[in-house]
């Protein structure tokens, strides 16, 4: 019983970090000018930024 649910977890906790990882990755392709040593990620998804919709459809399980 505790076994799976710890398989369980760690397989959402995988699929929490591909998700997030989509999100850095790929957003910035919708962000013009988006620099990752100058600009947060949490502006990635920010309220107004270029490429919100963007990274909330790629990081919706984190």
């Amino acid at each position: 019983m505790i076994e799976k649910r710890l398989r369980t977890f760690g397989i959402l906790e995988i699929i929490s970090l591909l998700s997030y990882t989509a999100m850095v990755v790929f957003s910035p392709l919708a962000y013009p000018g988006y620099a990752w040593l100058s600009i947060a990620v949490s502006d990635l998804s920010a309220d107004g930024a270029p490429s919100q919709n963007l990274a909330n459809q790629l990081n919706p399980l984190f």
